[in-house]
């Protein structure tokens, strides 16, 4: 859900940035601790999220979707591992020189 504020104190909720109707996928999945970072060579907002089926935690997928708004709506673009491997509790930042927006955590 994306909510606004002018003051951090009072908040109006905006919309739902990402429904599960937007596409098959998501329909029969888990989307979980999404973040949202702004992509300024395309001019779009990119929602980095966990991604997991309805059923159970086995597949541990990242899944993006990208909007001109903050706060949607937003087009699903699908999931993946990154590199192969399990993405569970990921974070996502800007690094100005490398480019890269997604790290995870190490395997164990």
């Amino acid at each position: 859900m994306c909510y606004s504020s002018p003051d951090l104190k009072n908040w109006k909720w905006v919309s739902y940035p990402l429904k599960p109707s937007a596409h098959a996928e998501l329909a029969s999945s888990k989307i979980e601790r999404p973040k949202v970072i702004y992509n300024a060579t395309t001019g779009k907002y990119v929602m980095w999220m966990h991604y997991e089926n309805a059923a159970d935690d086995s597949l541990g997928r990242v899944a993006v979707a990208s909007s001109r708004s903050v706060c949607g709506s937003y087009t699903y673009h699908g999931r993946f591992r990154p590199l192969g491997y399990e993405s569970r509790d990921m974070t996502v930042f800007k690094v100005h020189l490398s480019g890269r927006p997604l790290e995870r955590e190490p395997a164990r």
